[in-house]
């Protein structure tokens, strides 16, 4: 959360050098305390079938000094849109599961949600340092949840005891995997309770690792403790992909999460149905990082510095690698991966891998579109227009024949938008499903 008291300080200090320059004062212009309560749409979601898009709405709470966001849904043939999560604190970061039956998300509840486990229900954690079992910790404030986007009371699916960070649905709907770091160690908690808390700066870090838990929606009451699939301290585990049958799971892992150490990110491969085997397969100099499989599951594509030296002021590439090969003799320089973008002189980030190529999102000049590369050929094309257009997040359907997707312009603030995903050089013609803007009618705004 941002400290709405701070971002009033530096707001009026900017309201202040634009009325020192001006000659008068609009009717009608927005002030301080009204920019900073306007509400806005992002993260857009949009189910497997396509009927659905949740998003987040953000708004001011003046009591609590803070912003706090909420999901809603907008049913995409009606353009009816609702709020689905309520309550003081922040709801975020949906995942629709595959099926689109239930929707998944960050969040923190009020004390006592989180059902305690019963006795005798622990499982004992497989870690070679500590026999200390997830359900036996404190159990972090916030976690995954799951909601019907038919109505009904969320419930919470995890336990964990240690701050989740991200988390993906497996294909078939049956798991979720996270990453979060282990639940505070007793060595720890003792330091806290003899000297109080404190940080020895760049030096205590937790690293996130990898984590696997079931999801039997329909008939469970409690949430549950999750299995520990990744336990090496020397990695930091970060952006994830489910392979398409569910056997795998590719990483990108960096030696510990401080900023300055995001360029020793590498790609690893868990073979869950080897006794959950890492091995690393992308070793370049520079960050390998944002690992996506092929819808075949034997390629993998990533986005990379191609071990360029200066890599912070080079464009990010897309480049692929087949998995048995790597798994053999991991890529270790340029020449061992297939770079996709050798033509395409921008910032690429990679989205997804559909079967008519690779989604990626880039600059171009001050737009922001989405491209697609076909990797029988390398060529890329963009698929949103107009020239001048800013994309923000985009989602795409199960058969990705449809997208949910961000944009502002020049006239108005960022709004959620659907639209089929154009065939044949037509032109993209999207669909807007909220209205943000109207918070704006009758205020007298630039261009």
């Amino acid at each position: 959360m941002h400290s709405i008291a701070l971002l009033r300080r530096v707001a009026c200090a900017a309201s202040l050098l634009v009325a020192l320059s001006a000659t008068a004062y609009a009717a009608g212009t927005l002030t301080i305390d009204q920019l900073l309560s306007l509400k806005s749409a992002g993260r857009p979601r949009i189910s497997a079938d396509g009927r659905f898009v949740a998003y987040e709405v953000t708004e001011t709470d003046w009591k609590e000094n803070a912003y706090v966001t909420h999901l809603w849904l907008a049913d995409v043939q009606s353009g009816r849109a609702f709020q689905l999560t309520r309550g003081k604190k922040s709801s975020d970061g949906a995942q629709w599961s595959p099926d689109g039956r239930w929707l998944a998300f960050m969040t923190e509840r009020e004390s006592g949600a989180i059902t305690p486990p019963a006795d005798g229900a622990e499982k004992k954690k497989e870690d070679a340092k500590s026999e200390k079992k997830e359900s036996d910790a404190k159990a972090d404030a916030r976690q995954i949840w799951l909601i019907s986007p038919e109505g009904g009371e969320a419930w919470p699916l995890t336990r964990h005891g240690a701050k989740i960070e991200s988390f993906h649905w497996s294909r078939d709907g049956k798991r979720i995997a996270f990453t979060a770091p282990v639940p505070e160690a007793k060595a720890a908690k003792d330091r806290k309770e003899k000297y109080s808390e404190y940080e020895v700066f760049e030096e205590d870090f937790q690293q996130n690792q990898l984590w696997l838990i079931d999801v039997v929606a329909e008939t469970a009451t409690e949430p549950h403790d999750a299995k520990q699939i990744t336990a090496d301290p020397k990695v930091n585990v970060e952006g994830f992909d489910w392979s398409p049958d569910g056997r795998r799971i590719a990483f990108s892992g960096t030696s510990n999460p401080l900023l300055a150490y995001s360029g020793s990110a590498d790609l690893y491969l868990v073979d869950l149905a080897r006794d959950n085997a890492v091995k690393r397969i992308v070793a370049l100099e520079g960050p390998d990082a944002n690992p996506r499989f092929s819808p075949d599951g034997a390629e993998l594509a990533f986005t990379t510095a191609l071990a360029q030296p200066y890599y912070f002021y080079a464009n990010d590439r897309i480049a692929r690698v087949r998995i048995d090969e790597v798994m053999q003799h991991p890529a270790t320089k340029p020449a061992d991966v297939d770079d996709l973008t050798p033509a395409f002189d921008e910032d690429a980030s990679l989205l997804e891998w559909a079967p008519e190529g690779l989604y990626f999102r880039a600059l171009q000049k001050t737009s922001s579109h989405l491209w697609r590369i076909d990797p029988r050929d390398k060529s890329v094309a963009r698929v949103t227009s107009p020239d001048v257009f800013f994309v923000g997040e985009v989602t795409f359907t199960r058969d990705f024949r449809a997208i949910a997707f961000s944009a502002p312009d020049a006239t108005h603030v960022q709004e959620i938008f659907v639209a089929q995903l154009p065939t044949g050089g037509q032109p993209l013609a999207p669909r807007k499903l909220t209205d943000m803007t109207a918070q704006l009618a009758g205020f007298t705004l630039g261009t």
